[in-house]
């Protein structure tokens, strides 16, 4: 065996919590390989060109709970771009209105007297429930009351996550939902934003893709990268790769894997774990990104759009220039439209996507004709989501994986399956450097 076919760790994935690693692992003079499926690196935080127009990969903010973290992070990977600051703005489509959300005092005009009623209903008897949440609908409901769970996160949850709330645990999302401040709800119906409500957050100017590039830029010579690559066999010691000139053989200490966990277990080729892969569900998603030639009218320029009807094919959409001036051509628009679905998702073809995207259009009220547009472009991602209905059952199973294979580690959030934001993926990475380093 070559000895360049020897390193000391081998990482499954080159998506950021992969490449993360190898540039850890390799400061401290760790010989890394990185193996990536796709034909480039980055995973979900890739930024794409179309016509002069930048698409990422959703919508990715970069929020950490201190922003002298977040700046040291950015210091550490080298990223020497602009980064911009942006109070979060985001709508929800309900009832054929865009209300804010949090809302604000314009958005209790367009509800119902009886629904505004109830809201408060729910809020003064809520107060006397301490029950512990057995599961996410009923942390909703204890959260925000039954009339807000049923408008805005009841069928939302559902479209997006492909089950119902009250099959998920209700630790699920907790970070990113937030618990429901009363007071700063009746401030926002006076117009007033709390520092809480209505989070700020940074993006780079490039895109998100600039966060990737800026770990790129920074791995040395001792982290071999391959992409087009697929590992198809894992074993103690060794990883057997698919690439386009045939099958090779890389051998390490340490394996990290990052790849979805239910892709991981049939190449290990342990019939005793067959039984753990519907533990590591997940879901696909389709980005359908189009560059306009004009303005849409009535949709509100915002970052986040959330649409929980499923009327439409759609679960929410960005509009990139409102996160930086960069990503759309002068005298340009663009819309994200973000699907979420399974592999029968996955499986239609953009000719269909397109249509049934136009539809849910037509359906809000937004006439978008072919001569609108100037360009298009469909992004098919799957395993972009780990969907977790027992977190015990997670953990059980990984800690199963890792005691039948002490050569493997898990991390990120495909390969810990677990829905980590960028913060927690880079704290999730740091340790597992640590712990690698240690026993180095």
């Amino acid at each position: 065996m070559d000895d360049k076919e020897h390193f000391d760790t081998v990482i499954l994935g080159g998506g950021f919590s992969g490449l993360y690693l190898a540039l850890l692992l390799s400061r401290a003079g760790q010989r890394v390989a990185v193996i990536e499926k796709a034909s480039v690196a980055g995973g979900l935080l890739r930024t794409f060109s179309c016509h002069g127009a930048r698409f990422d990969l959703g919508g990715h903010r970069l929020v950490f709970h201190k922003n002298a973290e977040l700046f040291s992070f950015l210091k550490e990977i080298g990223f020497q771009g602009r980064l911009l600051k942006h109070r979060r703005k985001a709508r929800i489509y309900v009832d054929g209105c865009f209300m804010h959300y949090p809302p604000i005092l314009w958005d209790a005009f367009k509800l119902k007297a009886e629904l505004k009623i109830a809201i408060l209903k729910d809020f003064l008897l809520g107060r006397f429930d301490r029950k512990k949440p057995a599961n996410f609908e009923e942390w909703l409901c204890a959260q925000y009351g039954k009339t807000l769970y049923k408008l805005i996160f009841k069928d939302y949850t559902k479209k997006v996550w492909g089950v119902e709330c009250s099959s998920l645990p209700p630790e699920f999302l907790k970070k990113r939902v937030g618990k429901f401040h009363f007071l700063h709800f009746m401030l926002g119906l006076q117009g007033v934003r709390s520092k809480d409500s209505c989070a700020t957050f940074f993006y780079p100017e490039a895109g998100i893709g600039a966060v990737i590039d800026a770990i790129q830029g920074q791995l040395q010579q001792n982290v071999t990268l391959l992409v087009s690559s697929e590992a198809i066999k894992v074993e103690a010691g060794s990883v057997v790769i698919r690439a386009l000139t045939g099958e090779r053989t890389v051998r390490a200490k340490n394996i990290v894997s990052t790849i979805p966990v239910q892709r991981l277990i049939p190449l290990l080729g342990d019939a005793g774990l067959d039984g753990c892969r519907e533990g590591f569900k997940t879901r696909g998603v389709i980005f359908v990104n189009l560059l306009l030639k004009k303005e849409l009218p009535g949709i509100p320029p915002v970052h986040w759009v959330y649409l929980p009807s499923g009327d439409l094919i759609f679960s929410r959409w960005y509009m990139y220039k409102s996160w930086s001036g960069a990503m759309t051509p002068e005298g340009k628009h663009s819309l994200s439209l973000e699907i979420i679905g399974g592999e029968e998702l996955l499986a239609l073809s953009e000719s269909v996507i397109m249509e049934k995207c136009f539809k849910g259009l037509r359906l809000m009220g937004v006439t978008l004709n072919a001569a609108d547009i100037e360009e298009s472009m469909v992004i098919k991602q799957a395993d972009a989501y780990p969907v977790i209905t027992n977190m015990d059952d997670v953990q059980k199973y990984k800690e199963m994986i890792m005691q039948r294979h002490p050569s493997l580690r898990l991390t990120g959030r495909m390969g810990g399956h677990a829905y980590l934001d960028v913060e927690g993926c880079v704290d999730d990475v740091r340790s597992m450097a640590q712990a690698i380093l240690k026993h180095a």
